[in-house]
């Protein structure tokens, strides 16, 4: 650990220098930082250890008062990946949990999250959730429900399209989504022969086999898809833009089952949290996933939904608690 960016203060100023929009005094810069153990000799090791990158800030001197000029060329490095290298990349955040308690750290943290946020579905491990507050939805689903949702969920990992039946008709489907969508569990695919969008709740489907013959290429794509199950969210008034600040230092699961989040995006406020947004559609499923992530979550907007929330999660605890109460006794 002989790099200089192991010291919190100094990664503290390179981000702060790396920020620069406009000339600044060195005065003012130093005093934007919380403590008062900041000092010039620190911003000059920054500027040496950034002139080594080619990084070049200048210090220029006027009318006796010394002055920060960023750096002109507004530096950024772009990072195409395919895939495979970001479920690649993803297999080695283990392995960085050693350097948590460095802020260099933090600062990537937040990168990933954005990123992960752009591309829901694609992480590879789900944050553990608190098993305290955890309930199993698709267990209080009826037994022949469960029973679909163990089809399409096969279907999804193996590719294979569905033979779904309703009202006496068969229609083979390829699956895109199963979510919660006007308060029915329900399954968004398309229709091989017609190549269309369709959406079936399990109450409309009388039985479902999977077919292992599949040669199919899908008609639409994933943001169509979105569209989809967003333009029928406007006509039914349910959606909202659900506003979340995270505790950046707690890991949360941002992609809970059943549930779509349409346009999600994270950004990060002054104090570090992460700020995330999303187009849900307020339901008692999503309420039981805010509930499982406890206090590391705050509901900011809309107000009317946080709200609600509260009063939800003050009669699903006392009814945990009782239900705990009855197995302990």
């Amino acid at each position: 650990m002989d790099s200089p960016i192991f010291n919190n203060h100094f990664w503290s100023i390179l981000k702060r220098i790396d920020e620069l929009k406009e000339m600044v005094s060195l005065e003012c810069f130093l005093s934007e930082f919380a403590t008062e153990d900041f000092n010039c000799e620190m911003v000059y090791d920054v500027l040496q250890f950034l002139a080594n990158y080619n990084f070049q800030v200048q210090i220029e001197e006027i009318q006796g008062e010394k002055f920060l000029l960023p750096n002109k060329r507004n530096e950024r490095v772009q990072f195409d990946m395919s895939f495979s290298d970001w479920i690649s990349l993803q297999a080695h955040f283990p392995l960085m949990k050693e350097f948590e308690r460095f802020d260099f750290h933090k600062s990537l943290q937040k990168k990933f999250a954005e990123v992960s946020a752009k591309y829901p579905g694609y992480e590879i491990d789900s944050p553990e959730i608190d098993p305290g507050l955890v309930f199993n939805f698709k267990e209080n689903l009826p037994d022949v429900h469960q029973k679909y949702v163990s089809y399409i969920e096969e279907s999804f990992k193996t590719a294979a399209l569905l033979l779904v039946h309703i009202d006496n008709k068969i229609f083979e489907v390829y699956p895109h989504k199963l979510i919660m969508l006007e308060g029915e569990l329900t399954l968004i695919g398309e229709e091989t022969i017609d190549r269309c969008l369709i959406s079936y709740t399990m109450d409309e489907i009388t039985k479902i086999k999977l077919n292992s013959i599949n040669d199919y290429v899908p008609n639409y794509s994933r943001m169509e898809v979105d569209e989809f199950v967003m333009a029928i969210r406007a006509v039914s008034g349910r959606e909202e833009r659900l506003v979340l600040k995270i505790d950046q230092d707690q890991p949360v699961n941002l992609n809970p089952a059943y549930q779509f989040m349409g346009h999600p995006y994270m950004t990060a406020n002054a104090e570090g949290d992460f700020i995330w947004a999303a187009s849900v559609e307020v339901s008692s499923e999503l309420y039981d996933w805010l509930m499982s992530m406890g206090s590391k979550v705050e509901i900011l907007d809309p107000v009317e939904v946080r709200n609600e929330f509260e009063k939800y999660q003050e009669i699903r605890l006392k009814d945990l608690a009782q239900k705990k109460l009855k197995k302990a006794g």
